[in-house]
């Protein structure tokens, strides 16, 4: 129910405070966006905003293909992931951080509750913590809140872990990719650099993988003039009319723009512990080396060069996302809106493959 400001001035426009029906958010409006749809800043659902009186209601949304329904099997030649586990018990120095042991949908506002009560956040910073910490809850905690974190989490049936905050700070910088060659049983093959050196990632150093949607923006736009004739101005030589013509002015034109799939493979450098990202997209792979199995898009193409990074990469953990992706269900993988929300995606796949004992050992399982 919308809950209009009584004010003694008048508001920027501002006029509506509206109640998200998803996440239970309250969000300001302009009065003139009555009937149209608002994002909810924090789930992001599409909101009509109502007039006054009226409730306000959410845009469904677009149907998804559905994935595969009960648990995979591990493919053949890796590890499947084991429980989470914490990493840092109660008592212990140092500063932690809670996440997610699993890629789950949660309630911004059942789970944003417990972060607000123990990461000392706003109630809407921690809905938005929630909704885009891409499974990564609460940063710099001291152990015993952590731990004292985690059992409410389970009381409301949500699998978490506790990781010491150096983990996600070891992802360092992002290798140089420019294409990949492809998957073979030894490693991937990555043209480094323009000049067309070719190095390999060993399976045995891949830890883990995500692919998501990217959306910078959204939208793609262009500047266009147009020129208009201003009027009869005399006969020429030849007997037909001659107009002037001038510049009638800039027309901005604005497109649609669909998200990119971008893939993310974190590795681990077994002499030095440092982890490093290798970022690419649909447009950086050279296709050739499937042969039979090439397909009609890039995108599909992709997908099966996923399934060969899982067939062949020992012990890596994948999201949900991932394994959506490389079956075939890329618009599964999880969409995101800007280089922040990919970052944090990362950060959190390489938490849980911490939680799972991923980190302990490079050796090929």
């Amino acid at each position: 129910m919308p809950r209009h400001r009584q004010t003694g001035f008048r508001m920027s426009g501002f006029d509506y405070e509206v109640e998200c029906p998803e996440c239970g958010a309250s969000f300001a409006v302009p009065r003139i966006r009555t009937g149209r749809p608002e994002s909810c800043p924090v789930c992001r659902t599409a909101v009509v905003v109502p007039g006054p009186g009226e409730s306000a209601t959410a845009l469904p949304k677009e149907p998804q293909q559905e994935a595969p329904s009960g648990p995979q099997p591990p493919r053949a030649g890796r590890r499947a992931a084991g429980p989470a586990r914490s990493l840092v018990g109660p008592g212990e120095g140092g500063r932690c951080l809670v996440c997610l042991a699993s890629e789950r949908k949660i309630n911004p506002v059942e789970v944003g509750a417990i972060v607000e009560s123990f990461a000392g956040l706003s109630r809407t910073e921690a809905r938005m913590q929630v909704h885009q910490g891409m499974g990564i809850l609460a940063e710099e905690l001291s152990p015993d809140t952590a731990h004292h974190m985690l059992e409410k989490l389970r009381q409301k049936d949500i699998e978490a872990c506790v990781v010491p905050a150096e983990v996600p700070a070891r992802l360092g910088k992002d290798l140089p990719a420019v294409r990949i060659h492809g998957a073979d049983e030894a490693a991937l093959h990555v043209e480094m650099d323009r000049a067309g050196t070719v190095k390999a990632a060993p399976w045995n150093t891949l830890l883990t993988g995500v692919c998501f949607l990217e959306d910078m923006g959204g939208r793609t736009s262009r500047l266009e003039s147009r020129d208009e004739p201003t009027g009869f101005v005399g006969i020429s030589g030849m007997g037909a009319g001659v107009y002037r013509r001038r510049m009638s002015g800039l027309r901005v034109t604005s497109e649609r723009r669909e998200p990119e799939l971008r893939v993310a493979l974190v590795l681990l450098r077994g002499t030095t512990g440092e982890l490093y990202r290798l970022r690419f997209g649909e447009d950086q792979v050279r296709y050739a080396y499937l042969g039979d199995r090439m397909r009609s898009t890039r995108r599909e193409n992709l997908g099966e060069l996923l399934a060969d990074v899982m067939d062949y990469a020992p012990g890596a953990f994948f999201p949900d996302g991932f394994r959506a992706a490389a079956s075939g269900s890329l618009q599964r993988a999880r969409q995101v809106t800007c280089r922040l929300e990919a970052d944090n995606y990362v950060r959190w796949a390489v938490c849980a493959a911490a939680a799972r004992g991923l980190l302990d050992s490079t050796e090929t399982h």
